[in-house]
């Protein structure tokens, strides 16, 4: 039988890992601009990956290395298409605002 800290950490890992896969899946459908589309899949990929480790912490074996590494991937990805995405220039005739 199960330990129930086992179960629970699954619960835990397993709803916000649901919560951020829908939330994505939301993103992907309203958003037009690319780097909005690209974060929103980062964040399900996040999504996946919690319930994946969740499902480990459940049958009591450790956390993966590679699922550790991907995670990371992911969160470093997303950090570095937000700080070097391509400066949106402003329309003809109009001057930036500052």
């Amino acid at each position: 039988m199960n330990d129930p800290r086992d179960y629970s950490a699954f619960v835990t890992f397993s709803n916000l890992g649901v919560l951020l896969l829908g939330v994505s899946l939301l993103g992907i459908l309203i958003h037009t601009k690319p780097l909005r589309r690209v974060t929103s899949v980062g964040v399900g990929l996040l999504g996946i990956m919690l319930i994946a480790q969740g499902g480990v912490l459940f049958h009591r074996s450790q956390l993966s290395v590679r699922g550790s590494i991907v995670l990371a991937a992911i969160v470093v990805a997303s950090c570095l298409l937000r700080r070097f995405r391509l400066p949106v220039s402003p329309p003809e005739g109009k001057r930036p605002t500052p």
